[in-house]
């Protein structure tokens, strides 16, 4: 149901890679920044470790009661982040020194505003907070996105590394390091969009490369310490009400990921689910490179 909105009732379906093309209903607007839209994205990652932690030896991050591997929100933005720069548009939050940022800092916050710092998409939708001068100046986001927990436990390996690279003239370029992976995990984060924190700058096409930049922008940024970790699916609840139609536990359960595998390794070991979405609501999953959201497609009316 790529780009689609759900049918009214639950559907179930094995994973199938081949990309379809749908037209959206004009009923609900996924795109819309003038109501309320839930989110529930899902991650995949394949012998890779998609978020260290460093008080940790960089090991993946996990509940060490339950198992499950965690993705913290920060890590989210930062790939939706390094899409956004790719497409061109203005990003505020970079890990450069050269960065807007960077110079924000160091202008002081004397030319810092709010509305300057609004001509970035990033600022437009996740907000900020300007420290320059002790100002404080916050900009709260009409986006925000939790954490990303595996939809059931990883198993963390940690591998042995032989190193043959001088960093001194002292050294003798030999050594042994550790690297950690997940062998398999599929991630589950939940956000949502407020209009009422949106303002006027926030457009269709800022939501578009949020959407886009949550599912490729792992893709994008990828690593050696992550070279398989992608997007899978998007689900977007539509409210009729700007303030909301429903409880958000309900509509960010309505698409999910089930299997009865003890130890899955991959997608094809889930079933997709996808629930009746609650009245005055609609459901619309999007997948990467869905020509809906790389704008080949429009509403139909």
């Amino acid at each position: 149901m790529t780009g689609s909105a759900a049918s009214k009732a639950e559907t179930t379906s094995s994973h199938d890679s081949t990309h379809l093309t749908r037209h959206l209903s004009a009923s609900m607007n996924p795109f819309d920044t003038g109501t309320r839209h839930d989110l529930t994205l899902f991650i995949e990652a394949v012998n890779s470790n998609p978020n260290g932690d460093p008080n940790l030896g960089n090991r993946p991050r996990h509940d060490a009661e339950t198992g499950h591997g965690v993705i913290r929100d920060g890590a989210l933005k930062r790939r939706a982040r390094d899409w956004m720069v790719a497409k061109g548009e203005k990003v505020l939050v970079q890990p450069s020194e050269d960065s807007l940022q960077a110079r924000e800092l160091q202008a002081g916050g004397e030319d810092v505003s709010t509305e300057r710092l609004k001509d970035c998409i990033d600022v437009r939708l996740f907000g900020h907070v300007a420290t320059a001068n002790d100002s404080h100046n916050q900009i709260w986001g009409p986006v925000q996105i939790g954490d990303a927990t595996s939809v059931d436990p990883v198993d963390i390996e940690t591998q042995a590394l032989t190193r043959s690279l001088k960093t001194t003239d002292e050294d003798s370029g030999k050594g042994m390091g550790r690297e950690h992976i997940v062998r398999y995990g599929l991630y589950r984060a939940v956000g949502s969009y407020s209009p009422n924190r949106a303002g006027e700058k926030v457009t269709e096409e800022d939501l578009k490369l949020l959407y886009q930049g949550l599912l490729r922008g792992w893709e994008y940024s990828t690593s050696s310490s992550r070279p398989e970790v992608s997007g899978v699916a998007l689900g977007v609840v539509t409210h009729k009400n700007p303030l909301g139609n429903a409880p958000r536990r309900e509509t960010t359960d309505l698409l999910r990921f089930e299997t009865e595998e003890e130890h899955p390794r991959s997608l094809d070991d889930y079933n997709r689910m996808e629930a009746e979405a609650p009245d005055g609501t609609e459901l619309t999953v999007f997948e990467p490179y869905d020509e809906v959201l790389e704008g080949d497609e429009v509403l139909e009316g």
